[in-house]
């Protein structure tokens, strides 16, 4: 009997601190949960069963790229002062719980789906990510960083992660080369003007011409490399007298300048 009290007593103090426990605020919540919406538009080729898991897809990208971000990653390499290859990939990654909460598939003017879903994504791996982004942005700048641009050693630095059982990854890449330009300027317009954009990896060594991006519907291209406080730059500069340049540095820096600046064929000269 004695010991039945012992216990009764372990229990009831076991509540009362558990009850005293306080309740987690809003953000400190172990995970963060969005819900989105896509719709696909099915090809000739699609089944119902593609369309439905390709819009459903599109809506766990996008709820992705709204809690994690954007990334960036370009991938050059060089022979003899020469280009041989030069790949911008943009992506978002985590790893998601995802729930669908509605998805229909309709033919009445042309067959299309649509799916809502809630994706969660714990908040610990947003710690992360951040960790990760803010220790490539601290990395000093690399001595052999002009030799790199000189070899032909390919370099490339992306975010890692790794599976766990259970657990789906909404990952999507965008691999785009030089012949792809004017998929690669609207994608990228679309994530610069509407998204936080993270950069990993360096751009460098990108001749002008090669590649152009759009910036709020601004036309701009590299138009060479700057030095400056021992760091290397890929200079972009707006096109059609358009006063912008954009600075794309080592480990993601970009620092932006909108101001008065000499034009691209001027500016060139003292870029290298």
């Amino acid at each position: 009997m004695k010991q039945h009290r012992h216990l009764w007593f372990a229990s009831l103090l076991l509540c009362v601190c558990w009850s005293l426990q306080p309740l987690p605020a809003e953000g400190q919540t172990k995970y963060i949960e969005v819900e989105t919406e896509a719709t696909y538009e099915a090809g000739e080729e699609d089944s119902k069963k593609d369309a439905i898991e390709k819009a459903k897809t599109k809506a766990e990208r996008e709820a992705v790229e709204e809690i994690v971000g954007v990334f960036l990653e370009s991938y050059t390499e060089m022979v003899d002062f020469q280009t041989v290859k030069d790949r911008v990939q943009v992506f978002t990654h985590a790893h998601v719980k995802v729930k669908v909460l509605h998805k229909e598939y309709d033919c009445e003017a042309g067959c299309r789906a649509f799916v809502k879903v809630r994706v969660r994504v714990a908040r610990s791996e947003l710690v992360k990510f951040e960790q990760k982004v803010e220790e490539l942005r601290r990395q000093p700048p690399s001595p052999q960083a002009n030799q790199r641009r000189e070899d032909s050693t390919p370099r490339r630095e992306i975010l890692v992660t790794q599976d766990r059982a259970g657990v789906v990854i909404a990952a999507s890449a965008l691999e785009l080369l030089t012949s792809d330009i004017s998929m690669f300027t609207t994608v990228l317009a679309d994530t610069l003007e509407s998204r936080r954009i993270k950069t990993l990896g360096e751009i460098f060594a990108v001749p002008p011409g090669n590649i152009r991006i759009f910036r709020w519907g601004v036309s701009m291209a590299p138009v060479g490399h700057a030095y400056h406080g021992g760091t290397w730059y890929t200079v972009w500069h707006g096109s059609g007298g358009v006063n912008e340049t954009l600075y794309i540095g080592p480990a993601g820096a970009i620092v932006e300048k909108v101001t008065r600046i000499p034009p691209p064929s001027q500016n060139a000269g003292s870029s290298s």
